[in-house]
């Protein structure tokens, strides 16, 4: 997958690892949605990846709780759906995000498990694989 223009959604993105990879998506060209519960910490990785000369925002998101999540997908919505999704959060409402955001076409999805065995280079590598 080119990941330059992009959209990319990453869940935990204030987290260490989620933070890495949002980080390293702007350096590959990838716009970010950075979402994460701590919203200083959401903010904090789009800063970082506008460094990079990249869009990048930052909304604040619990993955666990539903409402947050329906949320997102609206977010998602309004910006025209994504190309990826990077889930470093692990959230309990993780089918039921992928299913809102299937209907907005069939983003590629790197989930918390896979992330964490890859770590953000690996994922990255992933993503770019296709």
């Amino acid at each position: 997958m080119e990941l330059r223009y992009r959209l990319a959604l990453v869940t935990g993105a204030g987290t260490t690892l989620g933070r890495e990879v949002a980080v390293r998506l702007g350096r590959a060209g990838a716009g970010v949605l950075a979402a994460d519960p701590d919203t200083a910490a959401a903010q904090e990785t789009a800063r970082l990846v506008r460094e990079r000369r990249v869009w990048a925002a930052s909304v604040q998101v619990d993955t666990h709780v539903e409402a947050d999540v329906r949320l997102l997908a609206a977010r998602v919505h309004d910006l025209g759906g994504v190309a990826l999704v990077v889930d470093a959060a692990g959230g309990s409402y993780d089918a039921f995000l992928r299913d809102l955001l299937a209907q907005e076409g069939e983003p590629r999805w790197v989930d918390a498990a896979t992330l964490s065995r890859l770590g953000g280079r690996g994922a990255i590598g992933l993503l770019r694989a296709g």
